[in-house]
This record gives C-alpha cells, structure tokens and sequence, in this order.
C-alpha cells in the first residue's frame, strides 16, 4: 500500500492506495518547528483510518512545511516510522512536494500561498531555492498568517472600513484580550492568523480588502519570484488556499508584473499522488 501525505501548517491531506481502492484522511498540519515526534505519532494513532491500514503500508511520502532540514525531518520520519511499522519513509520539503504536483518533469516557478508562503525554481529533477523561508514573524508574505496580521493590527489601530470593523466586534467579540491570547498564549499562533481570513472571504469586494491582496501579493513577487533570474521566461503555478479563493486578485497583480501564470491549485494532494503512484 503507498500513502501520500501533503502537510501545511493548518491541515495534512493523506491519500492510502492499495491500486484498487484510494482512501482518504484529514489531520491537523504537523511542523518539525512545532511538534515533537511524540505529539505528531499521537495525533496519527487518533485516526483510525490511517491505523486501520498501518500495518499493510509499504511506502510513505511526507511532504510537509518546516519539512527543509534533515535534523527537523528525521523528528517526522519517527513519528511515521512508529505508525507505519513496515514502510519505506520518505520526507520531503512541502516545496519539493508542491513541485511535484504541478510541474514534475518540467522547468517552472512552484509558489506556496496557504497558511504560509514560499517558493521554489523547480529544474524538473530537483528544487532550488533563492531565498530563505522566514517563517511567519519575519515572513510568509501574502499568506494567511501575513494577511491577518494585517487585519487584526489595522482592527486594534481602529484603521478598518466600519463594516469590516462592526463584523469583527460584534459577530466575532473581537477583543484586544482575544487576540492577544491567540497570538502570544495559545499554540499555533499561525493557524489563529490566518484563521481570518474568511474575512478577506465576506468581504473580498471592498477597497480595503482588494488594496491589502494586491500590496501582499506585490510583496510575495519582490522577495520570492523576482529573486529568479528568469522568473518571466517561466510558468509560474501556485498551490494553497489563499492562491486559489482570491486568483482573481493575484492574477491581476501577476499580470502587472508580467509574470506568466500556470497552474492554480487548492490542494496539491490529488495531482502529486498520480505522479508518486508511477515512481514508488
């Protein structure tokens, strides 16, 4: 049985194949960054689907964020060895994975715009990156993180349109306590980010939002394609939620830049598990 995992930071998509039947899992996201080989192969052994067929995995592909040091990823490749007992691990940088899925045996630009951001030239064998992932303090611009930083800096310095304001405040009790408490206490201060942004969502069509997309997305093509020399000779794909629900707003932007746009996918889970069923 092969198993094809696709991990951000909010969420892992899993796809279990024996050749005849495909099923599939939903987990929490795991980051090396964040968790401990002892809290990732707990959160696996809650899923019975994944336990269920543990025992009948040959091969296991872990793409994941965090996932671009061997240090880190040998914390993940434990975690998935005390899980899938009998399986062949392999694991690799979210980068490679989202490579993979959109341009595998092809030159391209591959972009993450999800809970974080990143990119990659991709040579059609391998990645190459250009400049640092800086992680969400420092970086991730135009992902969930960086945009409801944003968001909630501009509703605490009472700089939002009133509309956007009022549904903060009234529908949601937005309070500076909260947000503190999702920013500096709790666990995962970046999935609280860019939990908000199903605002950018209810209120996509508003001067405020389109501004704030297209300045990040402005941000994203400085620092993280234009670092490639031939960035405007390449297709340049996208996987991520934030790519996919506001591509209207990012393919106006690229389009500014003269950046030729390829494929904009939600989740790469899909496309990446056809091209590894072939290789394993």
């Amino acid at each position: 049985m092969l198993v094809v995992a696709d991990s951000g930071s909010t969420k892992c998509d899993w796809i279990l194949s024996n050749k005849v039947d495909e099923l599939e899992a939903v987990t929490m996201g795991f980051n090396p960054f964040f968790h401990s080989k002892e809290f990732v192969a707990a959160k696996l052994e809650e899923n019975k689907l994944l336990v269920d067929n543990a025992s009948k995995v040959d091969y296991v592909f872990f793409y994941g964020a965090g996932c671009s040091n061997p240090t880190r990823n040998i914390e993940i490749n434990k975690a998935l060895e005390k899980v899938f007992k009998h399986a062949s691990i392999h694991v690799g940088h979210d980068l490679e994975g989202a490579a993979l899925s959109v341009t595998p045996n092809k030159k391209g630009i591959a972009c993450i715009l999800g809970t974080g951001s990143n990119s990659t030239y991709w040579d059609g064998k391998k990645s190459i990156e250009k400049v640092p992932a800086l992680g969400f303090t420092l970086g991730d611009e135009a992902s969930g993180t960086y945009f409801g930083k944003i968001l909630l800096r501009d509703f605490l310095y009472n700089r939002l349109p009133r509309e956007i304001y009022s549904y903060l405040n009234d529908e949601l009790a937005l309070t500076k306590e909260s947000i503190f408490e999702g920013v500096y206490s709790k666990p995962h201060p970046n999935v609280y980010l860019a939990s908000f942004m199903k605002i950018f969502g209810l209120f996509q069509k508003s001067d405020y939002v389109q501004e704030v997309l297209k300045n990040g997305f402005r941000e994203f093509c400085t620092f993280h394609i234009a670092c490639y020399d031939n960035y405007k000779e390449l297709p340049v794909h996208f996987i991520g939620s934030v790519s996919y629900y506001f591509k209207d707003e990012l393919n106006s932007v690229l389009s500014e830049k003269g950046i030729h746009v390829g494929k904009v996918v939600k989740k790469p889970i899909y496309t990446l598990y056809d091209y590894l069923k072939t290789k394993k």
